[in-house]
């Protein structure tokens, strides 16, 4: 019973809340202040006035933002990779980690030592840049998608999901006439959804956060996805793109003080980085009830 609980007990619960409560404020204080930065007055944006909450109030960064065009075209491409990655992904890992679930199945053990063996060795960047050169997907989408469409440790996870699944239902399904897709499509994946919806997001959010790889592979301006153009906008506000002018043109052609340019700068490279973490916020909650269940369960047998 809780009354009955030692003072020990009790002492520990308080610590442990007021622990999660800390770290739970540790993590809305950057968002709440990139928010306030992005609303806030200019010149007090400048003067350093903004802490926590907004001072004043200016919503000319979004404006702004939401009428560049180059920010949608960025918007489109990282949705593109990120849909598209993430499907082939799955589907990847799917029509692999199904043979390698298959009791009996000739080579297994062979096949596993050489995806283990990918985990802990990689060729390096050069041999993957020659690679993609070679095979003609330099600043393609190709070159965003393919080299990272499967990971064998997501494919070890999966796996071990697939092979908790009983042996009779996919037995009885085989003497029905069912076949092996059959069997993986209309069996095996309806019942993992979880450990799929997991590493789903998980890949989602690697294709929305790609940085580097962009950077390496692609050469064309209208191909960058958001975080680059992100990049260029908090490195280079100025002349990454149209914003400060588009900003001057909402004004009605007015000059801005220095100090108030410097502001407006600021609350537009905050205005961008909310609205491109928007859709990920927007997605997690549909899934995040499979998020911890497809990590335990796809764990719980070796």
């Amino acid at each position: 019973m809780i009354k009955d609980r030692s003072l020990t007990s009790r002492i520990f619960d308080i610590c442990n809340i007021l622990f999660l409560i800390l770290f739970s404020c540790s993590i809305l204080y950057p968002f709440i202040y990139i928010f306030s930065l992005s609303i806030s007055d200019h010149m007090a944006i400048a003067q350093g006035r903004v802490v926590l909450l907004p001072v004043g109030f200016n919503t000319l960064a979004y404006k702004v933002t939401f009428r560049n065009p180059m920010i949608w075209q960025a918007y489109f491409n990282t949705i593109l990779y990120a849909v598209t990655g993430t499907s082939l992904s799955l589907l990847m890992l799917s029509l692999t980690a199904y043979p390698m679930s298959v009791k009996g199945l000739y080579g297994k053990k062979v096949l596993m030592i050489y995806f283990i063996i990918t985990m802990f060795f990689s060729g390096g960047l050069i041999p993957i840049y020659l690679l993609i050169i070679r095979l003609g997907m330099y600043d393609t989408i190709w070159a965003m998608i393919i080299p990272w469409a499967l990971s064998p440790w997501s494919m070890i996870i999966v796996r071990t999901n697939f092979m908790q699944i009983p042996d009779g239902i996919t037995e009885s399904v085989k003497m029905d006439g069912g076949k092996s897709l059959t069997i993986l499509f209309r069996i095996i994946l309806p019942m993992s959804k979880p450990v799929l919806a997991t590493f789903g997001l998980f890949n989602m959010v690697g294709y929305w956060n790609m940085f580097f790889t962009p950077f390496i592979f692609l050469r064309t301006g209208s191909k960058m996805p958001l975080q680059v153009y992100l990049r260029n906008l908090i490195v280079n506000p100025e002349t990454s793109d149209g914003s400060l002018n588009d900003a001057i043109g909402l004004l009605g052609g007015v000059a801005m003080p220095s100090p108030e340019r410097a502001g407006l700068l600021i609350a537009l490279s905050m205005a961008a980085i909310l609205v491109s973490i928007g859709p990920i916020i927007i997605v997690y909650p549909f899934i995040q009830k499979y998020f911890v269940k497809g990590l335990i369960v796809g764990s719980l047998k070796g």
